[in-house]
This record gives structure tokens, sequence and C-alpha cells, in this order.
């Protein structure tokens, strides 16, 4: 009977020493793919900031130049407004 005590502890530490091994194991793939999924989230991060510091530039050349399209329409609209009494339709359909 001790025989067989001594054969489930032999067999028991082995298990647990197994066990050990393997949630050893767990545990570093698991600080591996947080670490992984930390620095795809920063390439992301900088990916996304450097196209803005790149494409920024533009965006401000075009909004500028919206603008200036825009205030020359509002100098249009009131050259229009000055002159109420002019007929743009008859000088567009005039052949």
């Amino acid at each position: 009977m001790a025989m067989d005590t001594e054969k489930e502890i032999t067999e028991l530490k082995r298990l647990v020493a197994e066990n050990n091994k393997i949630l050893h194991g767990l545990r570093r793939k698991s600080r591996i793919g947080t670490l992984f999924t930390l620095v795809k989230w920063v390439i992301i991060a900088l990916v996304i900031f450097g196209a803005y510091t790149f494409v920024q530039p533009v965006i401000s050349a075009i909004m500028s130049s919206y603008d200036a399209v825009m205030e020359g329409v509002g100098q249009i609209q009131e050259v229009k407004d000055k002159v109420p009494d002019f007929d743009f339709k008859s000088l567009l359909n005039r052949n």
C-alpha cells in the first residue's frame, strides 16, 4: 500500500510540474500578445499622426482656396445687390 501511495505521489508531482510548465508558457504567451497588441496600436497611432502631418498642409491650402473663392462669390453678390435693376439672365441668353 505504501508503494501505491508513493507511485501516486510521484505521478501527482509529475502532473503538477507539467501543469506549472504549461501555465508559465500560457502566461508568457499572454504577455507577448499584450506587448504585440500595444506595439500594433502605437504603430497605428504613429501612422495616423504622420498621415495627418503630411495631409494637413494640403487641407490648409484647399481651405484657404475655398475661402478665397467664397469671398469672391460674396463680392459678386454685393455687386449684384448694388445693381438691382440689371438683368443678368438676359445678358447670359444673348446670342
